[in-house]
């Protein structure tokens, strides 16, 4: 996978998969933007690629809200002039039985598993259009 030149946007960056798939991209030549909330990880995981050589930024994100969503690409479009890869890796779980989730956990399942997808897609797609490519 060569990635020279290529611009991803990664969700959920901080930790497990989309670490390591940030690693990834930027070890394969990817400039990389990474988001999540937990502005403390993204940096580290910043930092970690940084040192290798890998080129990027990291931005606190709730990848379920539409102004932070649409901040972030604004940043990417600002930052690296374009957007060729999205990945939506954002997401929760709790594994309990279903009876102890409550409505309102519920409605934040939905809010970062499906929302996230949907608002950051919709901007990607935005970027990617333009630009005939993504």
């Amino acid at each position: 996978m060569e990635l020279q030149g290529k611009v991803a946007v990664i969700t959920g960056a901080a930790h497990g998969i989309g670490e390591e798939i940030a690693k990834t991209f930027a070890g394969e030549g990817a400039s990389v933007a990474l988001c999540d909330l937990d502005e403390e990880g993204v940096g580290r995981v910043l930092e970690d690629i940084r040192a290798k050589g890998g080129d990027g930024f990291a931005m606190k994100v709730n990848a379920a809200d539409e102004a932070d969503v649409r901040s972030l690409f604004e940043a990417v479009v600002e930052r690296c002039g374009t957007l060729h890869i999205l990945v939506n890796n954002a997401g929760m779980c709790r594994n309990v039985p279903i009876e102890e989730i409550d409505a309102d956990e519920w409605d934040l399942y939905v809010k970062v598993n499906l929302k996230s997808v949907f608002l950051c897609s919709q901007q990607a797609v935005r970027v990617m259009r333009k630009k005939g490519y993504g």
